[in-house]
C-alpha cells in the first residue's frame, strides 16, 4: 500500500511561501467553496495513491466499478506535457489534471486530442490544455460544472444528506505530504473562498520548474 511520503523540501517550502500570501486559510475538509471545480495538475505518484482510494471503495458513488490503474488514469485525468515553451530550462515532464465532469453529462476529456492534420491523438502541451480548458469555461453560461474528483454528490454515511462539496482526496498531510490530492491543488491558495488567489508569475514559474527537478521523465502509463 502507497503510504503518504513528505513533500520534497524545495516544493514544500513554495508551498508555504504561496500560502502565506493568503493569510489565515481554511479548513479545505470543511470548505464548501467551489474553487476547487477546476482543479490543479497532478503528479503520477498523486494519481497512484488516488487510484488506491479508488480502489478500496473510498471515493465518490460516480466513479466507474472495477477499472485497472491505467484504466483509471485515463477515464478520469487529461494528460499533459510540460514542454521547454512552458517552463524554460527543464526537461519535458508529464502532469494528470482531474477532468470535468458536466451537470448530466460525460466526462470532458480535452488531453489527448485528436489532432486534425494526422488524425491520431496528440498529448496537449501546458500552454495548449490550459487555453482549450478556459476556452471551453468561457462558454459556459452558469457553473453547471466541477472537477470529477469534487464531492457535492457524496451522501453522508449517516442519511444525514450531502457532504461537504470540497476535494475528495485532501487529506489533513496534504500540505507536507504526497498525497492523493494534485500536488498543484495543494500549491493553490484562495483568500476569499471560492476566488483562488492567483500566484504572481515569477512565483508560478519557479513553482512548475521545482516539479520539473523532482518529476521530470515520469510519462503517462500505458
Amino acid at each position: 500500500m502507497l503510504e503518504p511520503t513528505p513533500l520534497p523540501d524545495e516544493l514544500g517550502q513554495l508551498i508555504e511561501q504561496n500560502l502565506a500570501r493568503a493569510g489565515p486559510g481554511c479548513d479545505c475538509l470543511k470548505c464548501d467553496a467551489a474553487c476547487c471545480a477546476a482543479s490543479g495538475f497532478a503528479l503520477l505518484e498523486n494519481v497512484a495513491r488516488a487510484c488506491q482510494e479508488y480502489a478500496r471503495g473510498r471515493l465518490n458513488y460516480q466513479f466507474e466499478p472495477g477499472l485497472s490503474a491505467q484504466a483509471f488514469l485515463h477515464k478520469y485525468y487529461d494528460t499533459v506535457q510540460v514542454t521547454a515553451g512552458d517552463c524554460p530550462g527543464a526537461p519535458p515532464f508529464y502532469v494528470f489534471f482531474p477532468r470535468l465532469l458536466p451537470s448530466g453529462s460525460l466526462l470532458l476529456a480535452l488531453s489527448p486530442a485528436r489532432d486534425p492534420r494526422t488524425g491520431e491523438d496528440r498529448v496537449l502541451s501546458l500552454g495548449e490544455f490550459r487555453r482549450a480548458r478556459e476556452g471551453w469555461i468561457r462558454q459556459q453560461s452558469a457553473p453547471t460544472w466541477a472537477c470529477v474528483f469534487r464531492g457535492g454528490d457524496i451522501p453522508r454515511g449517516d442519511g444525514s444528506g450531502r457532504a461537504f462539496a470540497g476535494c475528495v482526496l485532501h487529506a489533513r498531510n496534504s500540505r507536507t505530504h504526497l498525497t492523493a490530492k494534485p500536488v498543484d491543488c495543494v500549491f493553490g491558495v484562495c483568500r476569499e473562498p471560492p476566488a483562488l488567489l492567483a500566484p504572481e508569475p515569477e512565483a508560478a514559474a519557479r513553482w512548475l520548474a521545482a516539479v520539473g527537478r523532482h518529476c521530470a521523465g515520469a510519462g503517462p502509463q500505458r
